[in-house]
């Protein structure tokens, strides 16, 4: 009698564990980016950016980046680059980056001009680097010009500050 009524419970929590299961995935696969991006910048700042909170913030990114969402992509780029939740891996971090700066976010132009002035899983190509931190500049990522966020306008500022010293050599 004893081994039935083990199993039955065991049947009973393998079952709760579907439906939590099913719940969380039916929970996500129905938002759209901006929400998923939202959730995850959730996990981030709750978890203070520890590698943890990047773990669980990945598959979030992962399926808003999917979806063509530009912010999202930038971060999952940028999470590849610096190894945060995930493997470094320059060549994800390439990828990733490339299709957010594509849509004209200046955060991923700003990485990809960084990986390709300091040669960061890319050859080195000054004159690439010169050439993306030029398009921040010329773009205008001003939050006062724009409305983008403030993080944004530093992208522009910090893109004058590296083509300076790219130019000045």
């Amino acid at each position: 009698m004893k081994p039935i009524r083990i199993r039955s419970i065991a049947i009973i929590a393998l079952c709760a564990l579907a439906l939590v299961i099913g719940s969380i995935w039916m929970s996500t696969r129905n938002k759209n980016p901006d929400d998923l991006l939202y959730d995850a910048y959730i996990l981030i700042s709750d978890g203070h950016g520890t590698n943890n909170s990047y773990e669980k913030a990945f598959p979030l990114l992962k399926q808003a980046a999917e979806q063509g969402h530009a912010g999202s992509q930038c971060l999952l780029g940028l999470m590849y680059l610096k190894g945060r939740g995930v493997a470094k891996d320059y060549t994800e971090a390439l990828k990733w980056l490339s299709k957010a700066a594509k849509q004209g976010d200046p955060d991923a132009q700003y990485q990809l001009a960084r990986m390709y002035e300091c040669g960061n899983g890319v050859v080195q190509d000054k004159k690439l680097a010169i050439s993306l931190y030029q398009n921040i500049i010329k773009k205008g990522w001003d939050a006062e010009l724009s409305g983008v966020s403030v993080a944004r306008s530093n992208a522009s500022k910090e893109a004058a500050q590296r083509l300076k010293v790219l130019t000045s050599d």
